[in-house]
């Protein structure tokens, strides 16, 4: 606990707002000193939660209850922040509610203001949570707090907000550079979005190994909302643009196809210094590389000039349409280099199984691992019933190969035989072995493989599947089921049709199922006999099954 002085005393009394940081609320500040607004109330009180990395004896409170989705609370330093150096701030905190939880830390006090969220990582603990505002002008002196930022309080404990020590401390993280591949621990990956875009640093959806940046547009973002990639310091050198060098190139993920996407870069000293120009993504729901040549700048922006600096990159996704329009619509972004990018010296090969979301093994097999099941690559699991291998680097010769699932591998004479569609195995006899190939004049990059068939995956059935049966001389009363493997045959189990009391009845399977389905039907608890019936001399509904119960 701090000891203050008389004179120190003194200066408080009479001076008023005198803190600064670091602030641990052990004597500088009182529960007086905060501003609430919009719901939020703060509190200066003895640490009701001393555990953990927090022991200290007394903490900031703030507890929301009702009012605005921004609700807080602030109060003001005795002098402007200095963000020349010590680059982050760091606030100790306790809360009960969810992990993810959004704290917005808002500097104000200056010109326009500063903000920058976190999320918590823990519940029901004390953490220490780290906000980066890199490149901030030293023209701010209140901090704002706005704790579960989105969503509005209900005065119980997940909206009450222990704090204490906020502190301002050096980066640990160096600034960000050329190439940007979002896969550096010490690299300073915080982007500055504007227009209301949302960004956020995460693992590819599409490859659990490799980081992504997500950006959403959404619905409020006007035509010009766009990403910062960095913090207004830019990146550490100057982009090399040169006469005969100038391109850049970004692996972007876009929901459609079409849409422009545009990249500016500027002088982060003087934002009247830029060079602005677009690309068409040409693919939806994949990854793509889109290329862009400075030397080619969108009409109406300024042309390069290659005696000036370009140290800051920014991009826009779908420029030139607002998000009322488009509606809210999340992209990616990753590997953002200079010049076009190298031909890639991995060979990438998706594969589906039809029928599966994912949680199987996926293997390789062929000549280059002596066919043993056992020892070729395992595919990285989509959860989507996708499974992607990544050969690095590629074969230097052509590789016959085939799919291995959960340890059976496919069979595709049995396949090629049934179907006659042998395309995706030329190296066959059509008799005892029917093989996959590549060749090293194919892409380095394939998908629409199949597991166990060269056909694609036929579509699930849509809706549900109706069955109307007739009982022959009934006019209802009767109770009609529907036996069969779904149900292991059991007479008791089955669905009950509606009677329809006029003789039929109508089963609805809902969804319909999603293989073919074998079945026989239960009347009043005796199934029927179709041996019989076809002795009898009835219709083979056994084998193409008749809606009918009737000879």
């Amino acid at each position: 606990m701090k000891i203050l002085s008389s004179i120190t005393f003194l200066l408080m009394v009479f001076i008023g707002f005198s803190q600064t940081l670091p602030e641990d609320f052990e004597a500088s500040i009182i529960t007086s000193d905060f501003t609430d607004f919009d719901g939020g109330v703060a509190t200066v009180l003895p640490n009701p939660q001393s555990s953990g990395i927090n022991t200290s004896a007394t903490v900031g409170q703030i507890v929301r209850n009702g009012g605005l989705t921004w609700g807080g609370s602030k109060y003001t330093l005795a002098g402007n922040l200095d963000f020349s150096t010590m680059t982050n701030i760091t606030m100790k905190v306790y809360t009960a509610a969810p992990i993810g939880t959004t704290i917005k830390f808002k500097l104000e006090g200056g010109v326009g203001s500063a903000e920058v969220d976190a999320l918590t990582t823990v519940t029901g603990a004390w953490e220490e949570i780290t906000w980066n505002f890199s490149g901030t002008a030293n023209t701010f002196n209140t901090i704002v707090l706005m704790f579960d930022f989105g969503n509005v309080g209900d005065g119980t404990a997940t909206s009450t907000f222990l704090f204490d020590d906020i502190e301002q401390s050096a980066s640990p993280l160096t600034q960000i550079d050329l190439p940007v591949t979002f896969e550096s621990a010490t690299v300073d990956y915080t982007m500055t979005d504007f227009g209301d875009n949302m960004s956020t640093l995460l693992v590819d959806p599409t490859l659990p190994t490799n980081m992504v940046m997500q950006v959403v547009k959404p619905l409020s973002a006007p035509t010009w909302a766009g990403t910062t990639i960095g913090t207004s310091l830019g990146f550490v050198n100057a982009i090399p643009f040169t006469a005969t060098e100038t391109e850049m190139s970004v692996r972007v993920w876009s929901p459609d196809a079409g849409i422009p996407v545009r990249l500016k870069v500027e002088d982060h000293t003087d934002p009247a210094i830029s060079v602005e120009t677009e690309a068409l993504t040409t693919v939806a729901g994949q990854w793509e590389t889109l290329v862009f040549d400075f030397a080619n700048e969108a009409s109406g922006t300024a042309a390069i000039n290659f005696a000036n600096t370009y140290n800051k990159a920014s991009i826009f996704f779908n420029f030139g349409t607002d998000g009322a329009t488009a509606g809210s619509k999340t992209y990616y972004f990753d590997d953002l280099i200079f010049s076009a990018p190298p031909p890639s010296g991995d060979l990438v090969i998706t594969a589906e199984v039809c029928g599966n979301t994912g949680g199987s093994e996926v293997r390789m097999t062929g000549p280059i691992w002596n066919w043993d099941p056992t020892t070729g690559p395992i595919a990285v699991d989509n959860m989507d019933g996708t499974y992607t291998f990544t050969l690095s680097p590629a074969p230097t010769t052509d590789m016959e190969y085939l799919l291995i699932l959960d340890g059976v591998q496919e069979d595709m004479v049995a396949a090629g035989t049934a179907s006659g569609d042998w395309s995706c195995t030329p190296i066959t006899d059509n008799f005892s072995y029917a093989n996959r190939q590549w060749l090293m004049t194919d892409p380095l990059s394939l998908s629409g493989l199949v597991y166990g068939q060269c056909s694609p995956c036929s579509a699930p059935p849509s809706g549900d599947l109706v069955i109307t049966a007739e009982v022959c001389g009934n006019t209802g009363g009767s109770e009609v089921r529907m036996t069969g493997p779904i149900w292991n045959w059991d007479p008791t189990t089955g669905p009950i049709a509606v009677d329809n009391m006029d003789g039929t009845y109508t089963f609805t399977l809902s969804p319909a199922p999603t293989t073919d389905m074998e079945y026989l039907l239960i009347l009043d608890g005796v199934q029927e006999d179709l041996i019989q019936d076809m002795v009898d001399g009835g219709q083979l509904c056994t084998r193409n099954r008749l809606l009918l119960i009737c000879k």
